[in-house]
């Protein structure tokens, strides 16, 4: 499997929404985020977006980090109904204003299937905001608990693997063991 480097590009109205948080002596809440079509083919941002140009499911963060001075990560579990190429990604704050979009013309990330969970992460580059004027309200269950409920059968089904093993392997040196010390 082949690691992909997003880069995503903070919007204008995204750093406008930052100073004015600032100005009032606030943090701004980053909250949601959201995948589109991008148009079916995705595009390249320059930075005016105000909306994701073709949005078919938008969520709350369901996890983040601060990895560094620079960079944030935030997460998102999607698990609606809607289905299609991600050919477009946004963050979103608390006003709903778009912070931060990906894309790249021609390059799909993935394909949301209806009803089936896809787990996203997107880390940002931040080195243009000023620091500690961020939050990552996460609003969601936590991404890590997707994972949970598949690794939980798979420890019940290895568990049950090795009682066979140990049961069968005792049956047959059972007899061995007693004709060795019981005779």
């Amino acid at each position: 499997m082949t690691e992909r480097v997003l880069t995503a590009r903070i919007t204008r109205a995204g750093m406008r929404a930052i100073f004015a948080a600032n100005n009032q002596g606030l943090d701004l809440d980053l909250t949601h985020i959201a995948i589109g079509t991008g148009g079916g083919s995705g595009y390249t941002p320059n930075g005016n977006e105000t909306a994701l140009m073709s949005e078919f499911e938008r969520v709350q963060i369901g996890g983040g980090d601060y990895l560094s001075d620079f960079e944030i990560l935030v997460e998102g579990l999607l698990t609606g109904t809607p289905a299609g190429w991600v050919n477009e990604i946004g963050v979103f704050t608390s006003a709903g204003v778009l912070f931060a979009v990906w894309s790249e013309p021609n390059a799909p990330l993935a394909y949301k299937t209806a009803n089936v969970p896809l787990v996203l992460g997107l880390t940002l580059a931040v080195g243009d905001v000023p620091p500690g004027s961020l939050n990552i309200v996460v609003g969601a269950p936590s991404v890590n608990i997707t994972i949970a409920g598949p690794f939980s059968a798979l420890a019940a089904e290895l568990i049950r693997l090795q009682r066979r093993a140990t049961e069968t392997e005792t049956e047959r040196v059972l007899p061995i063991i007693q004709n060795t010390w019981y005779t």
